[in-house]
This record gives C-alpha cells, sequence and structure tokens, in this order.
C-alpha cells in the first residue's frame, strides 16, 4: 500500500496487487481502512488472475465493486488476457494496462 500525495491538492490511496485478487481483497480491506480514512482510488499491478477460472473472475469483480466501489484499475503482465478483458467488461474504461515504465498521476 502506498500514501500518495498528490500536489498537496488530495490525497490518494493506492494498493498494489501481488497475490490474487480476490485473497488481497478479503485480506486488505480492514487494514487499508484502519490504516487511512480516504477512500482507496486505484488499484495497480499484476492481479495474478491469468489463470483463473470464468467463476474467479467473477469473484474478483464482485469483490471490486463490493469492497471498493469503482476504482481505476491500472492492471500489468500476470493479470492476464482474458481477466483483463473481463474486468473491462465490467468496469469499461476504469481498467488500463500498466506495464512496467508506466507512470502514473494522480
Amino acid at each position: 500500500m502506498h500514501h500518495i500525495d498528490c500536489r498537496g491538492v488530495m490525497t490518494a490511496y493506492i494498493l498494489d496487487i501481488a497475490t490474487p485478487l480476490t485473497m488481497v481483497l478479503a485480506e486488505t480491506t480492514g487494514q487499508v481502512r484502519q490504516l487511512f480514512e480516504g477512500e482507496i482510488v486505484a488499484v495497480l499491478g499484476g492481479t495474478h488472475l491469468v489463470s483463473a477460472d470464468d467463476d474467479m473472475l467473477a469473484q474478483a469483480v464482485d469483490a471490486l465493486r463490493e469492497e471498493y466501489g469503482s476504482p481505476e484499475l491500472y492492471v500489468n503482465h500476470c493479470t492476464g488476457q482474458k481477466a483483463t478483458a473481463s474486468l473491462a467488461a465490467a468496469f469499461g474504461s476504469r481498467v488500463q494496462p500498466c506495464p512496467a515504465g508506466t507512470v502514473l498521476t494522480f
């Protein structure tokens, strides 16, 4: 997790995913809410959904909606094309690729 101060204008909280998305959402929601008062505005990283079946992808979409509302999703290589497509079908333009070297400004 990273606390990012964006030019002193707003504060954003970024959740960096390093384990399967459904597990991360279940395990970190309470911790994130205890540590930070602001809303989570972005989820970034590899979601490790590359080998997820349709049921797991549906669970990931549901978990994102339930736990985080509709944050920006910046996904990279270990998300996989199928999972990226599923997330994009659910969240539209809020899903963006985030390959190595990507610079994000909030």
